[in-house]
């Protein structure tokens, strides 16, 4: 399974001032606190990519995947988790 994250510039006020962390573990679980985090389930196809090669062969096989050759934008449908 795959994640992504977006954050607005105010997540750097919940970050630590030093050291590692897990975004997971200590920024989700501070932002939870806070009521800061939202997100959204997408069930669609989704596909990581790291280079233009890869950027390339999704263009290419876009067709056998059953996509257009421009993606229209949507607006998803948020979901709220409150903690």
């Amino acid at each position: 399974s795959g994640g992504l994250f977006t954050f607005k510039r105010e997540v750097f006020n919940y970050l630590p001032a030093q050291g590692d962390f897990s975004i997971e573990e200590y920024l989700a679980a501070r932002l939870i606190k806070k009521n800061k985090l939202s997100l959204f389930v997408y069930d669609g196809y989704y596909s990581q990519i790291d280079s233009e090669r890869e950027a390339e062969q999704l263009r290419n096989n876009a067709h056998v995947l059953g996509f257009p050759r421009q993606a229209k934008r949507r607006t998803w449908p948020r979901l709220v988790i409150q903690g």
